[in-house]
């Protein structure tokens, strides 16, 4: 008889930081179903209270960021912010810096907001380059924000720092998947998966 899966049951509301850790074909598997990248293979997965399989695309991206490493488009600082949302104020950018712990950084280049980055990411460090990512993900204002493993990406201390500058007045729900014991300690709750799993959860 095959053995049964998993149950994960999870709750995530606004402000609250759940972390993620285990088996990593799972965890991206369950990251996928919420992004709406694959359907649920058991169990039920809502966001804002809707089940994701009646959402469309569009909707489920509206509501939900998904961060899996670092990415740069053509263009300056406040271009790649602006990516996520093409209203977005300058003041708002430096908001959106800050949350990640990179306006301090943007502040002493030349140009501010204004400097062009690069296809590599320079003048900008790889971390500082995740840091943005992760800004522009905040940028669009989403119910939601999973980082994939993108922590574990960096520096243990860089990962925790922007752990703790994202958890600084949080509105939305956040969701990180790391191995980074540091990065766990710093959430609300955690969840280890060592076993194949039917996922059951809602993000509010």
């Amino acid at each position: 008889m095959a053995a049964q899966p998993t149950r994960v049951s999870m709750k995530i509301v606004p402000g609250k930081r759940v972390s993620i850790g285990g088996m990593e074909r799972e965890t991206a598997a369950l990251v996928d179903s919420i992004f709406g990248l694959r359907a649920p293979t058991a169990g039920v997965i809502e966001v804002d209270g809707h089940d994701v399989r009646d959402l469309s695309l569009g909707a489920l991206r509206s509501r939900i960021a998904l961060v899996r490493g670092a990415e740069v488009f053509p263009g300056c600082v406040l271009d790649n912010l602006r990516a996520a949302n093409s209203s977005l104020t300058a003041e708002e950018a430096w908001e959106a810096l800050t949350r990640v712990g990179l306006a301090a950084t943007v502040r002493s280049l030349p140009e501010g907001l204004q400097t062009p980055i690069l296809r590599d990411g320079s003048p900008l460090s790889r971390t500082e380059v995740i840091a943005l990512t992760i800004a522009r993900a905040l940028a669009g204002k989403p119910s939601l924000l999973i980082l994939d493993r993108t922590l574990d990406r960096i520096d243990p201390r860089a990962a925790a720092r922007i752990a703790d500058s994202l958890s600084a007045g949080l509105e939305s729900a956040l969701l990180i998947v790391s191995e980074d014991s540091s990065v766990q300690a710093r959430m609300d709750r955690h969840i280890e998966i060592s076993e194949p799993i039917s996922q059951e959860g809602e993000a509010a």
